[in-house]
């Protein structure tokens, strides 16, 4: 099934909770930055029903901040995927915006770790090709990467490690035996997939989502205990994410 046929078919996953009285809406959702993917008017309309129904209001988002530098909900949508969407509405709205991502260097670490430097980060290359290759106006993915590159080389601090094309082709040759093809958009796609039983990289991405989920649901929670909270995340993250928050509830009752 091709990306646009499988966008067609896409239904936002949702679970709402309450919690002595506040609101929890968890919305899971496939990332995407085309504005014509049916379920941004999904995300929309849970985004009415919660403003509706909100006292004291917080949203809560993957990755890390946006600027509020977007004029419209589609130019928002078409830079930031949904994150972007619902930054752009909580602004407009006055409504504060939360991130609970753990520290950057510290995953890393952890990653490395177990897995080591080369395979760490090249599951984060893959991941950035991945996103890349999910847009539909794009240049060339060299310099889509270069950001990235220096992202990744100033957090890691990883002394003597290239964040560079030369470098994860070897490391691509050298982990998958396979000529390494900057194009094969597909193969960096479904790389750093976590359901991809065929992937040599699953179990760092399975190890990463775990070691994510834990901070993530930890500053939900905390951020719960005072508002009702608007929640949009990768659906992937969803059965890790309403596992943790109902064990929360269930402490309180």
């Amino acid at each position: 099934m091709s990306l646009e046929n499988f966008e067609q078919k896409y239904r936002v996953k949702f679970f709402e909770k309450n919690k002595q009285g506040n609101l929890l809406f968890w919305l899971g959702t496939q990332h995407s930055k085309n504005i014509e993917h049916p379920q941004f008017e999904e995300i929309k309309s849970k985004w009415s029903e919660f403003l509706s129904k909100a006292e004291n209001p917080l949203v809560v988002l993957e990755g890390w901040p946006i600027e509020p530098v977007f004029e419209t909900e589609q130019e928002a949508t078409r830079h930031r995927g949904e994150p972007g969407l619902i930054s752009f509405l909580a602004y407009k709205n006055s409504i504060p915006i939360k991130y609970y991502e753990p520290d950057r260097q510290k995953e890393m670490d952890y990653l490395a770790e177990a897995f080591g430097k080369d395979k760490t980060a090249y599951y984060y290359f893959s991941r950035t090709l991945a996103q890349y290759y999910k847009l539909k106006e794009k240049g060339s993915a060299e310099d889509y990467l270069l950001p990235y590159f220096r992202r990744d080389k100033k957090i890691s601090q990883w002394q003597g490690f290239d964040f560079d094309i030369d470098n994860f082709k070897s490391i691509h040759e050298k982990l998958f035996n396979k000529k390494f093809d900057i194009n094969d958009a597909d193969w960096f796609i479904m790389a750093c997939n976590p359901y991809n039983d065929d992937g040599l990289l699953q179990e760092l991405a399975l190890t990463c989502g775990v070691y994510r989920d834990k901070a993530i649901v930890e500053g939900i929670n905390n951020s719960w205990k005072d508002h009702d909270v608007f929640v949009v995340y990768g659906n992937g993250h969803m059965e890790a994410h309403e596992e943790g928050l109902e064990k929360a509830l269930t402490k309180i009752t």
